[in-house]
């Protein structure tokens, strides 16, 4: 029922697939260049990409967690509000 992402299973399965085609040539410069470059990948640039993913999740949590705050805030308001105007008498 949520949105998810197939995300990190794409990149994990993609990377998998350049090792195995690196492997099948049998030439070990292919193999070492592969395992560097995803290596590189995985430390550098994907790192920083989850990093910004979530550190935007939580900015975005922290403002959820405020608005719900504000909107449980005005609806205790306009209840209290709704209580009085029941005791008090219209005119």
């Amino acid at each position: 029922s949520g949105v998810t992402s197939s995300v990190v299973d794409d990149v994990f399965y993609i990377l998998h697939k350049c090792c195995r085609r690196a492997l099948s040539t049998c030439n070990m410069q292919a193999v070492v260049a592969t395992l560097t470059n995803v290596n590189t990948f995985l430390n550098k640039d994907y790192k920083e990409v989850l990093r910004k993913g979530l550190k935007e999740s939580d900015v975005t949590l922290k403002i959820m967690a405020v608005a719900g705050t504000v909107a449980g805030t005005v609806a205790a308001k306009l209840d209290s509000l709704g209580v009085a105007s029941k005791i008090i008498p219209g005119q």
